[in-house]
């Protein structure tokens, strides 16, 4: 679909095709869309498993990435950032105070 020049790409395993192609993001991104590729996978059955932290926190350092959000209902995180073998999340269900940046220093 599109959303005001975001073009979103998503991996469904039920449309029978299962299958995001490279030219279909070039050819997006070609017309000057922003482009957004959503891939739902599950890392574990009740927790995330431990051999996937090294290569969630590797996503992090792509400069396109915007994180990442997983979990079952009512109990998601949405992760945002890694340094060395600890990756930080927050819980899309609370709300938080947020802090200004670069205002007044």
């Amino acid at each position: 679909g599109e959303l005001g020049g975001l073009k979103v790409l998503l991996f469904d395993s039920t449309d029978g095709d299962n299958t995001i192609y490279k030219s279909d993001c070039r050819q997006s991104l070609s017309e000057g869309n922003a482009l957004l590729i959503l891939l739902p996978v599950r890392l574990g059955t009740h927790m995330i498993d431990k051999s996937y932290v090294a290569k969630v926190a590797a996503t992090f350092g792509l400069k396109q990435s915007v994180g990442f959000i997983g979990g079952r209902p009512a109990s998601a995180h949405y992760f945002v950032a890694s340094r060395g073998s600890l990756v930080y999340f927050l819980d899309p269900h609370t709300t938080q105070p947020y802090v200004p940046i670069g205002v007044g220093g």
